[in-house]
C-alpha cells in the first residue's frame, strides 16, 4: 500500500507541477457542474441523449476505448465519427463535455506490430482480474509499457489529433477537461496490475504480474518519466485545458523492493524507505513484498519473485540489530533458497535477517 502511495503521491506532484503554468488558465471555462458518463452503448439505446437533455445535467463525459476511434490496421488514423455524435448532444443544448480515452488494453494492435507498418512499442503481458466483483474471472491483458518512447509518442500523436479535430469542428470551446490516461490497465483509473497467485489466492488462472514487470525492466523512475513525458504532451495539445485524473486508492501499481547500489554499501528502497541489509544478497533487482504488498514499520516479510523463498528486511534504526538487546522481540529469519539450477554449496552464503 506504501509502494502505491509513494507512487501515487509523485505522479500527482508531477502533474501538479507541468500544469501550474498553463497559459490561458484565466480564460478557460467554467468546468464545474453534473456531467452524463457517456459510453458508446448508452449513445445507441438513446439513454444519453435523454440524460443529456435533464436539467440540472451540465455536460458529458465522452468515455471511449482508444480502440474505438482507431483505425483497426493503419497506424495514427481514426474515425471520430463516434466522439463527434457524443458531443453534438452536449454541444446542441449548449452544453459542456470532457473527453476520456481509455488506454491500457485498449490500445491498438498497430501501436505495437513492427514497423513500418505498426510503431514497434514494447508491451507486456499480464493477467487481471476484478477479484472483489461476483463472477470475475482472469483477463489477459497486452499492456503498453508506460517508459517506451514508441508508446509515449503515439500517445503524444494521439492528443495532438484530437486537438485538431476538435478545432476543425469548432467544438473546442465547448470542450472543459480532459482526463489524463496513458497508464491504464482495463479502465480509465491510473493503475497497472500488480497481482500474484499469493494475493488472490481464489483465482488458479492469476499469473505472477510483479515478475512479468521485473521481466520487462520495470521500475518506479521509469514510471514517472513515462509519465511526465506524457504530461507534457498533453499541456501541448491542450495548453489552456483543464485536466482531471481517475485513480485507485489501493493496490494501484506494483509493489516492489528495488537495490539502489552505493559506493560504500548497498541499500535498498523497500516501498520508499531506504534500508541497510544486514549482508548483502543480490540475485536480483528487484523483490516484491509478501502478505498485503505493504512494509511495517519495524520489519517486514518478503520474497524473491524465483523462488518464493520468504526472507525479512529491517528498518536502519530498527529494533533488530545483530547483537542489540531485543528482549526476545526479534526472530531469525529461514535462509533463502539457492537460486533455480545452483545448489547451496555453489551459491552466496545465506545472509541472516531479523525480523520483529
Amino acid at each position: 500500500m506504501r509502494t502505491f502511495q509513494r507512487l501515487r503521491t509523485g505522479l500527482l506532484v508531477v502533474g501538479l507541477m507541468l500544469s501550474a503554468t498553463l497559459p490561458g488558465w484565466a480564460a478557460s471555462p467554467d468546468i464545474r457542474g453534473i456531467y452524463v458518463n457517456g459510453q458508446k452503448f448508452y449513445l445507441s439505446n438513446g439513454q444519453l441523449a435523454q440524460a443529456i437533455a435533464m436539467p440540472g445535467v451540465d455536460g458529458i463525459l465522452v468515455n471511449l476505448d482508444w480502440t474505438d476511434i482507431a483505425s483497426a490496421t493503419t497506424a495514427k488514423t481514426y474515425s471520430w465519427t463516434l466522439l463527434d455524435n457524443m458531443v453534438q448532444l452536449a454541444v446542441a443544448q449548449g452544453k459542456k463535455f470532457e473527453i476520456d480515452i481509455i488506454t491500457g488494453g485498449s490500445t491498438p494492435s498497430w501501436v505495437f506490430d513492427p514497423a513500418p507498418q505498426g510503431l514497434g512499442a514494447a508491451s507486456g503481458n499480464f493477467v487481471y482480474v476484478q477479484s472483489n466483483k461476483p463472477g470475475a474471472t482472469c483477463l489477459d491483458e497486452k499492456l503498453p509499457l508506460p517508459w517506451n518512447d514508441a508508446y509515449i509518442a503515439a500517445y503524444s500523436d494521439l492528443l495532438q489529433q484530437l486537438s485538431a479535430h476538435l478545432t476543425a469542428q469548432g467544438t473546442y470551446s465547448s470542450f472543459t477537461m480532459l482526463r489524463l490516461t496513458g497508464i491504464n490497465t482495463l479502465t480509465d483509473e491510473l493503475r497497472l496490475p500488480g497481482q500474484t497467485p499469493i494475493s488472490t489466492p481464489q483465482f488458479s488462472c492469476m499469473i505472477d504480474n510483479l515478475k512479468a514487470w521485473i521481466d520487462v525492466g520495470y521500475s518506479q523512475g521509469q514510471v514517472v518519466t513515462g509519465w511526465r513525458q506524457m504530461l507534457t504532451a498533453t499541456r501541448r495539445a491542450f495548453p489552456d485545458k483543464f485536466f482531471n485524473l481517475a485513480l485507485i486508492t489501493e493496490d494501484g501499481f506494483p509493489a516492489f523492493c528495488q537495490t539502489v547500489r552505493r559506493s560504500i554499501s548497498r541499500r535498498r528502497r523497500c516501498n520508499g524507505i531506504r534500508m541497510r541489509w544486514s549482508r548483502s544478497w543480490s540475485r536480483s533487482r528487484q523483490r516484491a513484498c509478501q502478505g498485503n504488498w505493504s512494509c511495517n514499520r519495524t520489519g517486514w516479510s518478503m520474497f524473491s519473485s524465483s523462488t518464493q523463498s520468504r526472507f525479512t528486511c529491517r528498518r536502519p534504526m530498527g529494533r533488530c540489530w545483530p547483537g542489540r538487546r531485543t528482549n526476545g522481540n526479534c526472530k531469525k529469519a529461514a535462509p533463502l533458497a539457492a537460486a533455480p539450477g545452483k545448489s547451496r554449496s555453489n551459491a552466496r552464503p545465506a545472509p541472516t535477517f531479523w525480523r520483529c
